[in-house]
């Protein structure tokens, strides 16, 4: 069965919303020395990026303030 675009931004959101739960009421000097939590948001970012890749160049624009490349560098980075 292809995926399609809903597919790719359903799976974006749905790691961003993980992402969120899993730093929610964190400190940031909590988040830094917690290696599960911050490898949990890793992997979110990851499958964003993931996600960002499949979707077709001529979908459309992104917002100025969110770049293609950006998305997509989430996996890289996230390394």
């Amino acid at each position: 069965m292809s995926r399609t675009l809903k597919d790719y931004l359903e799976d974006m959101w749905n790691a961003a919303e993980e992402a969120l739960e899993f730093v929610e009421g964190m400190r940031p000097e909590e988040f830094i020395h917690d290696r599960k939590t911050a490898n949990a948001v890793i992997r979110s970012l990851e499958v964003m990026g993931e996600a960002a890749k499949k979707i077709p160049e001529d979908t459309g624009r992104y917002p100025e303030q969110v770049s293609r490349s950006s998305l997509e560098g989430n996996r890289r980075d996230a390394r």
